[in-house]
C-alpha cells in the first residue's frame, strides 16, 4: 500500500507540471555535501485549504536526465520573515494519503524512482519565506529539513538519514490553480 501511494505521489507532483519553466537558484547541505538544483519550479494551489505552496528542486546529469527531486511543500504564505511546517501530505485536500513532501534519488533514463526519502515529521522541518512579492509571484527563503530512507530493498548502501541544512532558494510562482 504505501509503494501504490508513493507512485500516486509522483503522478501528482510531476503529471501537472510537464513542460514548465525552471526559474530562478535553489542550494543547501546534504548531509554535509554541497547540493545545487539545476531545476526550480514553484506552485500554489489555490484549490487546497490554506493555499500551499510546493516547491520542485530537481539535479539533472549531463545527458538531460533526472537524477534527484527534491518536493516541499509549505502552508501558507503571508508575508516576508514567516516560519512554516513543511507537510508530507496535504492539509485540507481531497486525497489526504498522497505524499507531496520527499526526496527522491532516479535511475535510468530518470522516470524510475531508486529509492525514495520520506520526510521525518518528527524533526523540525521548516521553510522561512524571507520575501515574498505578490505583483510578480517571486517567493525566496531558506529552509531545513530531515528525510529517512523508505523501505528500498536495492538501496542498502545509501545512507538511512538525510538531513538537509542551510537551504536557501529564490524562484517565481510559475503555476497557480
Amino acid at each position: 500500500m504505501k509503494n501504490i501511494l508513493f507512485i500516486i505521489g509522483l503522478f501528482f507532483l510531476a503529471g501537472c507540471e510537464k513542460g514548465l519553466e525552471s526559474f530562478g537558484f535553489a542550494r543547501a547541505t546534504f548531509n554535509n555535501n554541497e547540493w545545487r538544483a539545476d531545476q526550480v519550479r514553484c506552485r500554489r494551489d489555490n484549490k487546497c485549504f490554506n493555499r500551499y505552496i510546493g516547491l520542485e528542486l530537481k539535479k539533472i546529469n549531463k545527458r538531460g536526465y533526472i537524477r534527484e527531486t527534491l518536493t516541499l511543500s509549505f502552508y501558507p504564505i503571508q508575508g516576508p520573515q514567516k516560519l512554516y511546517k513543511v507537510s508530507t501530505r496535504p492539509l485540507g485536500c481531497s486525497n489526504d494519503s498522497l505524499r507531496i513532501s520527499g526526496y527522491y534519488k532516479h535511475t535510468d533514463d530518470g522516470d524510475v524512482v531508486s529509492h525514495f526519502y520520506e520526510l521525518l515529521e518528527s524533526e523540525n522541518n521548516y521553510v522561512t519565506i524571507t520575501n515574498y512579492n505578490e505583483n510578480n509571484k517571486t517567493i525566496s527563503g531558506n529552509f531545513n529539513l530531515t528525510f529517512i530512507l523508505d523501505n528500498y530493498p536495492n538501496a542498502p548502501d545509501k545512507p538511512d538519514t538525510i538531513r538537509v541544512t542551510n537551504g536557501e532558494f529564490y524562484t517565481k510562482i510559475i503555476l497557480e490553480y
